[in-house]
């Protein structure tokens, strides 16, 4: 096995687009709610849960519940600053465009009601092979 099928591209830390109803990887936002995920454990990923484990520190260290509350807001932080990166077609209850930010991943990610969301972005940004594809595109006939 050479290099190539091991290094990641851009998009594991860029992110790529999937069709929320779908669950289909698509090029780019097609009008439908898309979302933008990159690769779980990207090197960004990893960067932000260490900057806020270190920032968090006493909570986690305290134990039982407030060190549970802690590891949870944490979590869901760098979710929404390293894997959920971007999302299209978005809208309120009202049909508001919601626009992308970080503190409205956060948001949206820690309400409870909206598991079914939190829960595609963690599996989709688990699904290592489409992160690879260019990579096994080229390596192909090695």
């Amino acid at each position: 096995m050479n290099l190539k099928t091991i290094r990641r591209n851009k998009a594991s830390k860029a992110g790529v687009w999937w069709e929320y109803q779908t669950g289909q990887r698509i090029d780019a936002p097609n009008g439908q709610f898309c979302v933008r995920v990159a690769e779980r454990d990207n090197p960004q990923h990893r960067a932000v849960l260490a900057r806020l484990q270190l920032a968090n520190a006493e909570k986690l260290r305290a134990g039982g519940e407030e060190a549970a509350t802690a590891w949870s807001k944490l979590v869901t932080r760098a979710l929404a600053e390293s894997i959920l990166v971007g999302w299209d077609g978005l809208q309120d209850d009202a049909g508001a465009a919601i626009p992308y930010s970080v503190d409205k991943a956060v948001e949206l990610l820690e309400d409870e009601e909206l598991w079914p969301l939190r829960h595609f972005i963690e599996d989709t940004a688990g699904i290592i092979r489409s992160y690879r594809i260019e990579q096994e595109e080229a390596a192909k006939g090695n």
